[in-house]
Order: C-alpha cells, then sequence, then structure tokens
C-alpha cells in the first residue's frame, strides 16, 4: 500500500529538493509533497470508477478490459520515455 510506498519514495529522494539542507529527518514540504500525489492517485481512481462502469455496460468486459490495457501500456510507455 501507500504506507510501504511512501517510505521507498523518501529514501530514493523523492521531493527531496524541497527541503533545507539543515533537515535530517525529513520535512513538511516533502510531505506535503508525497500527500498531494496520494491524493490525485486517489481522486483519479474515484473518478475513473463512473466511466468505467459506463463502459463496462455498454461495451461488455472484454472490450472494456483490452482499453484499459491499452491505456496503461500508452501510460507505461509515457514515463519510460
Amino acid at each position: 500500500g501507500w504506507s510501504a510506498l511512501i517510505v521507498m519514495l523518501k529514501r530514493d529522494g523523492a521531493y527531496s529538493d524541497r527541503c533545507g539542507d539543515d533537515d535530517d529527518d525529513g520535512c513538511a514540504a516533502q510531505e506535503v509533497a508525497l500527500a498531494q500525489v496520494f491524493t490525485i492517485g486517489v481522486l483519479c481512481m474515484f473518478a475513473a470508477r463512473l466511466p468505467l462502469g459506463v463502459a463496462l455496460d455498454r461495451f461488455g468486459p472484454r472490450a472494456t478490459v483490452v482499453a484499459s490495457l491499452a491505456g496503461c501500456a500508452a501510460g507505461a510507455l509515457l514515463f519510460a520515455a
């Protein structure tokens, strides 16, 4: 879950540029930035439920899964580039 991921993100230095040099154990700006990532992710997940439900009802599970996987693959390729 998120609690394990946030430990890894902090260890890898995600948003550590927002902290000053005197912050050894973390800083509030980094915590806020990581909390925003979590909030945006949760909002996107819940916002996607309605269109996916409509697509499931209209096109069926097979077409919806294929379209969803194509979207995930495209997103992964964009992140890799």
